[in-house]
């Protein structure tokens, strides 16, 4: 980032929303959680973020590389807009990605999923969360 700008992580964003919405469930929130119909609710009709051209096409971008990558650890504080000292909005590029491709595996791990068809599957196919252990 230059001087004078300033990063909104998503989240601060997200609970500035009023009046506030109803999650999937159908409870009042205030946004804190990571529930995706608030997240698009949230990226459509924000005025924050209505200025701001594709958030909403950034956001599947990120979700489908960090599937790709497995990356378990994007949430709504680590992705965000940057606003300049002049109040132009433009996205944040794509920032903490460093719990991808299974970094906290050793070798063990790693050849005991590789050596083992039905984990290798669970563990690719299963999902992002299944990376977690």
């Amino acid at each position: 980032m230059e001087e004078g700008e300033r990063l909104y992580e998503f989240d601060k964003i997200k609970v500035t929303f009023e009046p506030h919405f109803l999650d999937s469930s159908g409870n009042e929130t205030n946004g804190v959680g990571a529930d995706l119909y608030e997240i698009l609710m949230t990226i459509q009709s924000h005025p924050f973020l209505k200025s701001i051209p594709d958030v909403e096409e950034h956001f599947w971008n990120m979700f489908v590389v960090d599937a790709l990558l497995g990356n378990p650890d994007r949430n709504n504080s680590n992705w965000g807009i940057i606003l300049d000292k002049d109040g132009n909005k433009r996205l944040a590029p794509v920032y903490d990605n460093g719990n991808c491709l299974n970094c906290k595996w050793d070798e063990e791990k790693m050849l005991e999923v590789l050596s083992d068809e039905k984990k290798w599957r669970q563990k690719v196919i299963g999902g992002v969360g299944v990376f977690l252990n």
